[in-house]
């Protein structure tokens, strides 16, 4: 993911099992480029034991990767109030 070439701005969606949303651990999540107005273009995807990613010579790359589940991002749109 570090060496992926992104826009300024992205939504990252996470992907989880609802046995393990209680426990706040994700099997995946899709990167979607924000700045793009007319379609969704997907930068990349993590599921299961593969990483997915937009390779502008072939279309589409994909590359094995371990099969673990990772802890959810927390308070991304927190609230700080007027203070």
């Amino acid at each position: 993911l570090l060496s992926l070439s992104m826009p300024k701005f992205i939504w990252i969606t996470e992907i989880f099992d609802e046995k393990e949303f209680l426990n706040k651990k994700c099997e995946g999540l899709i990167i979607l480029d924000a700045t793009e107005p007319k379609e969704f273009h997907v930068i990349g995807a993590v599921f299961e034991d593969s990483f997915i990613k937009k390779n502008n010579k072939s279309g589409i790359s994909a590359f094995r990767i371990s099969n673990s589940l990772f802890t959810s991002y927390k308070d991304n749109l927190k609230y700080y109030g007027d203070n």
